[in-house]
C-alpha cells in the first residue's frame, strides 16, 4: 500500500544527490504531463529545462528539450510570430507568478484576522452582557466594529419576526379560505332529520333465547 505524499516545501534541494534524483523525476513527470495537454487537446507546446551550472558538480545535468530540437524550434517560431498584444495576454513568467501567490495569500490572511476579529468581538459582547457594560480598555475600532455586529444582529432578529408574521398571517388566511369553501358546499342543503313516525307502532327485535335451548353450541375444529 502506497502512502499518501504530504505537501511539499517548495526550497532548494540542498544535498545534490537528492536534488539530481528529483531533477530527474520531475522531467519524468513534466514531459508525460506536456504530452497528455498536446494529445488531449490538440495544441502544439514544447519544454526546454536545463540546470544551473554547478562547479563542484563532475557529472553536470543535461539541458531537456521536448519533443524533440526541431519541434521545439517549430514553436517558438509560432510564438514569436504572434504580435506583442497576444503573447503577453496569457505569459506568466516566475515573478508574477510569485506576485500571484503573494496577492491570494495576504488575501486569505486578510479573511482569516478578520474571522478572529469577530469571534473576539462574539467574546466581548457576551462579556459585556455578563457585567452589564462596555470594557474601558476597548479601542474605538473595536467599539465600531461591536455595533456594526450588534446593528447586523438586530436586522437579522427583524427579518426573523416579519418571516414569522407573514407565516401566520398566510395560515390564518388559509383556514379561512377552507372554513368559506366548506361553507358554500353546504349552502342550500337540508339538515337531515331522523323521522320516529316511519317506526310508529312496530315492536323492537327482542333476542329469543328459548329457540336455542337444549342445542350444543358449535365447537370448529
Amino acid at each position: 500500500m502506497v502512502s499518501a505524499r504530504g505537501k511539499v516545501k517548495l526550497t532548494r534541494i540542498l544535498e545534490r544527490s537528492k536534488r539530481k534524483s528529483s531533477w530527474k523525476k520531475r522531467v519524468a513527470g513534466a514531459k508525460k504531463k506536456l504530452s497528455e495537454v498536446t494529445t488531449l487537446c490538440d495544441v502544439k507546446a514544447c519544454l526546454i529545462m536545463y540546470p544551473l551550472d554547478d562547479p563542484l558538480d563532475h557529472k553536470p545535468l543535461e539541458t531537456v528539450v521536448w519533443p524533440s530540437h526541431e519541434g521545439a524550434r517549430e514553436v517558438i517560431a509560432k510564438y514569436m510570430s504572434e504580435n506583442e498584444l497576444v503573447r503577453g495576454k496569457r505569459m506568466a513568467n516566475p515573478e508574477s507568478h510569485m506576485q500571484e501567490m503573494v496577492v491570494k495569500a495576504t488575501a486569505k490572511l486578510d479573511k482569516q484576522m478578520y474571522e478572529i476579529k469577530i469571534k473576539q468581538m462574539k467574546l466581548c459582547m457576551m462579556k459585556c452582557f455578563e457585567i452589564g457594560r462596555v470594557p474601558p480598555n476597548l479601542s474605538l475600532d473595536d467599539t465600531n466594529l461591536m455595533g456594526n455586529l450588534i446593528d447586523r444582529y438586530l436586522m437579522d432578529i427583524d427579518l426573523r419576526l416579519k418571516k414569522l408574521e407573514m407565516e401566520e398571517e398566510e395560515a390564518h388566511q388559509n383556514q379561512a379560505a377552507t372554513t368559506v369553501a366548506g361553507a358554500s358546499r353546504n349552502k342550500g342543503k337540508e339538515p337531515m332529520n331522523y323521522d320516529a313516525s316511519r317506526n310508529k307502532g312496530k315492536e323492537p327485535m327482542n333476542y329469543d333465547a328459548s329457540r336455542n335451548k337444549g342445542k350444543e353450541p358449535m365447537n370448529y375444529d
